[in-house]
């Protein structure tokens, strides 16, 4: 049976509200990422047979779906999808029922258009998984059109770029339908498919040194094509099949957090955004007022390594920072403030 239902997690009661129903037909093994603070929702194959290349915008503040332009590979189901710097990504996946592509398309939510960039290198295929670290996306795993030969193969796009770098492999072995996320600047993929077998094993990513590391099993039964995201410094699972269909949920607390136990606090009145997070070379912050405020980056040591003020918005040069983990601290005259921790990637 498949489903068109929408439910919101909310972590800190750790509870469900249902929100409104999708906008296309029911289907599975559809893509989706979040642009802002949009999410986007799109192919898959769906209850009548048909595959898909439909889109959708899903706005949570007035809790409706809108449809947007078709993706511009053509139909796809099993397929990957990410998002870089306000850009959606889609490629790879079955484009007929029996026919696995490589090409690789850009969303961009602005002028609601497609546009088609390098295609993913490595071999054709399908049920593959993917994450973002900073300014990068990584695609990982998969299968071949036989549904016979399993990936281990992980690929780096570089978006300013457009290009592809392979980098190292997935030391588990070949893997398909998996769960995937990012934690303060490490992927992480774990549960899925190896030639029948159902995994529960969870692996970390550190593009820095291009390693991959086992951590913590997923305590729930083995399982594959589960429900997975990220909120903050914590990875979810759940739902997903093992001969039977799941609805177990579990949260995962990485070994080490962003290497800092400051938690985000803000009262400015109006909203206050400080992004992207990782950071790469800037960081900016805006607001909806026209107070004078003042932005200090510390490091975890609390040394004071950038100071500036602003009203609106600034971007802040952060190309000369190490990576690592910073703290910074937003103040107006008014003593509104607004202090958390961002990682340069």
């Amino acid at each position: 049976m498949f489903h068109n239902d929408l439910w919101e997690y909310y972590p800190t009661t750790d509870s469900w509200t249902q929100k409104a129903n999708f906008g296309g037909t029911p289907r599975y093994a559809a893509i989706g990422f979040a642009i802002g603070n949009k999410g986007y929702v799109g192919v898959g194959f769906d209850f009548l047979g048909v595959l898909k290349q439909d889109f959708w915008e899903y706005n949570p503040s007035a809790n409706v779906w809108t449809q947007k332009a078709n993706f511009g590979g053509g139909n796809r189901y099993l397929a990957i999808g990410f998002s870089i710097n306000n850009f959606g990504y889609c490629g790879t996946g079955y484009s007929t029922i029996t026919t696995i592509s490589n090409d690789f398309w850009e969303y961009n939510p602005i002028n609601d258009t497609w546009l088609q960039k390098t295609n993913m290198t490595g071999y054709y295929r399908a049920g593959a998984n993917s994450f973002v670290i900073g300014n990068k996306g990584y695609v990982v795993g998969g299968f071949d059109t036989t549904g016979s030969v399993f990936y281990s193969d992980l690929w780096e796009f570089n978006q300013s770029l457009n290009s592809w770098s392979q980098k190292s492999n997935l030391p588990s072995g070949g893997r398909c339908d998996a769960s995937s996320f990012s934690i303060c600047g490490k992927g992480y993929l774990g549960v899925g498919l190896d030639n029948g077998i159902v995994l529960n094993d969870l692996w970390q990513y550190n593009s820095v040194s291009n390693t991959w590391v086992s951590k913590a099993n997923f305590p729930g039964l083995n399982r594959y094509m589960a429900a997975f995201f990220s909120i903050g410094d914590k990875g979810y699972i759940g739902l997903g099949a093992n001969g039977l269909f799941q609805n177990d949920f579990y949260e995962y607390t990485p070994d080490s957090l962003c290497a800092t136990n400051i938690k985000e606090e803000n009262n400015f009145n109006k909203s206050m955004f400080v992004f992207p997070n990782p950071i790469n070379n800037e960081l900016n912050i805006s607001s909806n007022d026209k107070v004078q405020k003042e932005i200090i980056l510390y490091d975890v040591s609390s040394k004071k390594l950038l100071q500036q003020k602003f009203t609106n918005s600034i971007s802040l040069n952060t190309e000369g920072l190490a990576k690592g983990i910073y703290i910074y601290e937003v103040r107006d005259k008014n003593g509104s403030f607004k202090k958390g921790k961002v990682v340069k990637d």
